[in-house]
C-alpha cells in the first residue's frame, strides 16, 4: 500500500461556508486576489472574500443550472454558463449582468477568460467552441472539429493557444487566431471530462469517465507514460 509522509502542520478545516442550498456544480478563484466564486444548480452564483469568508455578492440571470464559471484576470467580470444555453458576463463589483451571449444551440459546459482579459472562450454540447471578444461584445470565432459535446476548455498560459476535450474521446489544441487545430491527441477510451495545462504550458493533462488521467508532452506531440509504484 502506498504511504505518504505526514503533514508538517495540521490544516485548519473548521471553517465551512454554506454557500447554496442546492448542489454546487463549479467554482473559480481569482488569479491574484483571494476571491472565490461558486455556481449552483439553482441558477445562481455567489462571490466570497476568502480572507474572512464573507459573501461579497450574488446574482442570477440564468433559467437553468450554472455549469461553468470563471473570474476575469483583472477582477472586472464574472462569467457564467448554463444549461439554458447562454453565457452571462457580470460586473464583479455589483453582480449585475453586463453581457448575455445566446449563440449556442445546446448546453454551454465551460467558460474561460484569456490571460489578457480581452477574450472569453466557451464550449458546448453542440460540439463547438466559441471565442467572444469582450471589448467588441460579439463572437470572434467558432471552432469546429469535435464530433460530440465539448466538455472543457483551457488556455495555454500567456499564449494564443487553447485545449479542448470532448465526449468524442479526443483532446485537441487550437490556434485561437487562425481557428485551426494544431494537435489532436487520441488514447482515451471514454468521454474526456477535463483538460488543463501545467504552468509552463509544455504539458497537458486530461481525465475521462473511466477514471483515467493522461499526460501529454506538447513538444513531442505524444502521451507520457508514468510509472506508478
Amino acid at each position: 500500500m502506498q504511504t505518504y509522509p505526514p503533514l508538517t502542520s495540521t490544516p485548519n478545516v473548521s471553517k465551512v461556508i454554506k454557500a447554496h442550498d442546492k448542489p454546487i456544480g463549479c467554482i473559480a478563484t481569482h488569479i491574484r486576489k483571494k476571491v472565490l466564486a461558486t455556481g449552483c444548480d439553482d441558477a445562481t452564483f455567489k462571490i466570497f472574500n476568502m480572507d474572512n469568508y464573507e459573501e461579497l455578492g450574488s446574482g442570477s440571470g440564468h433559467t437553468d443550472y450554472i455549469s461553468g464559471i470563471d473570474i476575469h484576470p483583472k477582477g472586472l467580470f464574472l462569467a457564467t454558463c448554463s444549461g439554458d444555453s447562454t453565457i452571462n458576463v457580470n460586473d464583479l463589483s455589483t453582480g449585475k449582468n453586463k453581457i448575455t451571449y445566446k449563440d449556442f444551440k445546446s448546453i454551454v459546459w465551460d467558460v474561460k477568460f484569456h490571460d489578457t482579459g480581452d477574450f472569453l472562450l466557451s464550449c458546448s454540447g453542440d460540439s463547438t467552441v466559441r471565442l467572444f471578444d469582450i471589448n467588441m461584445d460579439k463572437a470572434r470565432n467558432i471552432y469546429y472539429g469535435h464530433t460530440d459535446a465539448v466538455n472543457k476548455v483551457n488556455f495555454q498560459p500567456f499564449t494564443n493557444y487553447f485545449a479542448s476535450c470532448s465526449a468524442d474521446k479526443t483532446v485537441s489544441i487550437w490556434d485561437m487566431r487562425l481557428g485551426l487545430t494544431v494537435q489532436t491527441f487520441y488514447g482515451h477510451l471514454n468521454v474526456v471530462n477535463d483538460v488543463i495545462f501545467n504552468t509552463r504550458g509544455d504539458m497537458l493533462y486530461s481525465c475521462d469517465a473511466d477514471g483515467v488521467v493522461k499526460a501529454w508532452d506538447i513538444r513531442k506531440n505524444k502521451e507520457m507514460y508514468l510509472k506508478i509504484n
